[in-house]
């Protein structure tokens, strides 16, 4: 649904936040303080999973969770964007935990995107058919 989506945020260096988006109207799921060094870059790391029609999402920074909350709507599977004023993304990667241990790293889990946004990196795209293609 185009329409639905799920925000995760690092606000203004104090706070992290979980907000959900459905028709234009934004609903906060959760938030927590935090205080990132301003200087100093973090790891983001957002686990989403589905379990008896919840989703859950935990948010951490570093190795440190920030926050846990559940959404009972869940979300249909759809894809994921990066943004932010004069943020900077470096190694960003998406993938499926596949032993139930809320982390991509292991042999078994499946990268969907690994991206480490280096100058060798292409843009892929759809063509009208909705074949992906690498141009």
């Amino acid at each position: 649904d185009a329409n639905t989506s799920s925000k995760v945020g690092i606000k203004a260096e104090t706070s992290v936040t979980v907000d959900r988006y459905e028709n234009g109207k934004k609903t906060q799921l959760a938030y927590a303080t935090y205080s990132p060094h301003p200087m100093l870059p973090f790891t983001l790391r957002v686990a989403m999973y589905n379990n008896a029609g919840t989703d859950t999402i935990k948010v951490y920074t570093n190795s440190d969770l920030q926050l846990t909350t559940t959404d009972d709507d869940p979300l249909p599977p759809g894809g994921v964007a990066f943004g932010g004023n004069g943020t900077l993304w470096d190694d960003a990667k998406v993938g499926h935990d596949n032993n139930g241990d809320y982390d991509i790293a292991d042999d078994g889990d499946d990268i969907i995107w690994d991206e480490s946004f280096g100058s060798t990196s292409k843009t892929v795209s759809y063509d009208h058919a909705g074949n992906l293609i690498d141009p």
